[in-house]
């Protein structure tokens, strides 16, 4: 009775660190979404500067994350029960936030290419550990007592995020000089 009481009293207390877990890996995801798909929100400027096809485009976009993304997944994921979780999370955040960085660097289509192939492979290290660092401590549970409250803030989140995405976009396509301006690869047309 008495190990019943304390267990109780445990995950009382273990409640904020539970949330505060919670809430960094959702950041973290945010931040994972939004350099996932900041491409595809300015991807007529891109297409333009690059004087790319539809079909390059798609091999840009797609296929250029996806292959990285799908082929390191398994492994990361190995690595994610053997390391500190929390570190891979962190250089995972700081390579694909890097490489998306360099994709609006770049100043050819194959800088931006492999600028685009090392997203994929940043973020391919973050699931793997995220849920590995979620389930040893009775994270699943926690979450899915969550989950109605939690999909109807997803639900909210998304439809204001698109709207603002809309508006950003619409800014940042007007902002072209920026984009050759401080371009690390040196100049096409040059």
């Amino acid at each position: 009775m008495e190990d019943g009481a304390a267990h109780q009293e445990k995950g009382e207390e273990a409640q904020p660190a539970k949330w505060w877990v919670l809430l960094l890996l959702t950041l973290v995801y945010a931040v994972n979404i939004a350099d996932r798909y900041v491409v595809s929100t300015l991807i007529e400027p891109i297409k333009h500067e690059f004087g790319l096809s539809d079909s390059e485009v798609g091999l840009m976009t797609g296929v250029a994350v996806a292959l990285f993304y799908v082929t390191l997944s398994l492994p990361l994921g190995l690595l994610a029960d053997r390391v500190n979780r929390k570190w891979m999370i962190s250089v995972a955040l700081v390579v694909w936030s890097g490489f998306t960085m360099l994709c609006g660097a770049s100043a050819g289509a194959l800088a931006f290419f492999i600028a685009r192939l090392g997203v994929g492979a940043g973020e391919a290290g973050c699931m793997p550990a995220a849920v590995s660092l979620l389930a040893p401590c009775d994270m699943i549970s926690f979450v899915d007592s969550m989950a109605a409250p939690l999909s109807l803030l997803n639900a909210l989140i998304l439809a204001v995020g698109q709207q603002r995405r809309d508006d950003l976009s619409a800014t940042l396509a007007d902002m072209e000089q920026v984009w050759s301006r401080y371009s690390i690869f040196g100049k096409d047309d040059e």
